[in-house]
């Protein structure tokens, strides 16, 4: 794949490596499944963190187990999110982001950080993803930059780290 907008700067122009192909079906579920049987082979797991595509990965094992007793992860940290996609229109070979609007509430009920900078092109797809995850166990923060984790300024940095201990100790005691 081409390198996102913006970091060719870093990288040159050479193809880059992604989780999956972001318009082929067949590529999304080939990693979903990868990953679940990962998850099966080494898990329990206490929590996931992940990083644009990886959070729709993430969020997309956690959709798929909704209802597994436990979760595959306790918590999940959710970095300048991409939106998960709709499994089921996967399946029939179509690429479709899952939204809020698409689902009977919530599909993520475990506790989740959702860390995003407003200057992020795509900081839609961060608050959309809010709306997938339960309210109770949400923890919102804008870093103000764009789709990066800032390592500075430190006030930043330290506001990063007390949403993720948020959520941390929602998974372990339920607040």
């Amino acid at each position: 794949m081409p390198p996102a907008p913006g970091i060719e700067a870093f990288i040159g122009q050479d193809e880059s490596l992604a989780y999956y192909h972001p318009h082929s079906a067949k590529s999304i579920l080939t990693a979903i499944d990868d990953l679940w049987e990962h998850i099966a082979e080494e898990g329990p797991f206490d929590g996931v963190l992940g990083f644009s595509q990886g959070v729709s990965l993430a969020a997309m094992i956690i959709a798929r187990a909704r209802h597994s007793n436990p979760p595959p992860f306790q918590f999940a940290i959710f970095f300048c999110a991409g939106l998960p996609y709709c499994e089921k229109s996967l399946s029939a070979g179509e690429v479709k982001f899952l939204r809020s609007e698409d689902t009977q509430g919530p599909v993520i009920h475990v506790p989740t950080a959702h860390i995003f900078g407003k200057k992020d092109p795509d900081v839609s797809y961060s608050k959309a993803m809010t709306e997938l995850c339960h309210p109770w166990g949400r923890v919102l923060l804008d870093h103000g930059a764009g789709h990066e984790i800032p390592r500075v300024p430190v006030e930043t940095v330290d506001d990063m780290a007390r949403a993720v201990e948020k959520v941390v100790t929602k998974a372990v005691i339920g607040q």
